[in-house]
């Protein structure tokens, strides 16, 4: 069974909350929104990495994963590009897009698109270290 907790968020802040309440693995998963007449992402990608990404995630002890839906208009607009693809924070160039938060709530790690796909890459992803420690000098 699925222990993950997926939560719909947006903001840096929900995400800094996050990791303030959760000690555990904590993931943010950029997917494009759902179609009203669907009910499934307009994104294809989206849609066949969600369930890969799900069941990786499944066997990670105390995880959770935010979830944000990107709205179509606002993701494929030309004119004025999305902030997630100019945000500090951690610039996702596209989606689905899969970060990694450390214990300071900053990015550790991010796959997008076909990357996501790649076991070997997201088993990399999933087991990096959120906290890095000093190496111990002897």
């Amino acid at each position: 069974p699925l222990q993950n907790e997926i939560q719909n968020i947006i903001g840096v802040s929900a995400i800094a909350a996050a990791r303030e309440e959760h000690t555990g693995a904590l993931f943010v998963l950029y997917v494009g929104s759902a179609r009203p007449d669907t009910g499934k992402s307009w994104c294809g990608d989206c849609v066949r990495a969600k369930p890969v990404i799900v069941q990786a995630l499944s066997a990670v002890k105390d995880c959770l994963v935010l979830e944000v839906p990107i709205e179509r208009s606002a993701w494929k607009d030309k004119d004025r590009p999305h902030f997630l693809r100019k945000n500090k924070w951690g610039k996702v160039s596209g989606v689905p897009a899969l970060v990694k938060v450390g214990q300071t709530a900053r990015p550790v790690g991010i796959l997008v698109e076909e990357e996501i796909m790649d076991a070997v890459m997201l088993q990399s992803l999933i087991n990096a270290m959120v906290a890095a420690s000093p190496p111990h000098s002897q």
